[in-house]
């Protein structure tokens, strides 16, 4: 199972059964469905502000018919842009991560998502700092 798929090492995915061979499938189809992440800085950034606000439009409506809003979904409160850090922490290097153990000569897809990481830790950094000035401020 996923056991399989990400100790495939250096000599990539050798699934022994078809259930492994479609797990690798799905992996990559989750992999290419936000692969927004490893494009180019400026690319990664159109989509995610294109996420955020198809994200907050829809809790609009939710709030416009009393529903509960969904995770991510209120403007009043961190969207998808200020959430990135954790999203790659949690879900994002690990799933590339068994990708690139699975099949290694996506590395440098992987290479790109890890770069869009380090800009996100960075522009945490940054707004922590600015943040912590305005409070002493």
């Amino acid at each position: 199972g996923a056991a399989a798929v990400a100790a495939a090492g250096a000599g990539g995915f050798q699934p022994s059964s078809a259930e492994e061979a479609i797990l690798g499938l799905q992996i990559a189809l989750k992999c290419a469905d936000i692969g927004h992440l490893s494009l180019s800085w400026s690319g990664h950034m159109q989509w995610v502000q294109r996420l955020e606000m198809e994200f907050f439009l829809q809790g609009d409506r939710e709030r416009d018919r009393s529903m509960d809003l969904g995770f991510l979904m209120d403007r009043r409160k961190p969207g998808v842009s200020q959430t990135q850090v954790g999203f790659f922490d949690f879900v994002v290097l690990p799933l590339f991560g068994t990708l690139e153990s699975a099949f290694p000569l996506v590395a440098p897809i992987v290479d790109a998502v890890r770069a869009n990481q380090v800009r996100w830790v960075e522009i945490e950094a940054w707004s922590k700092a600015e943040a912590e000035k305005a409070d002493c401020a």
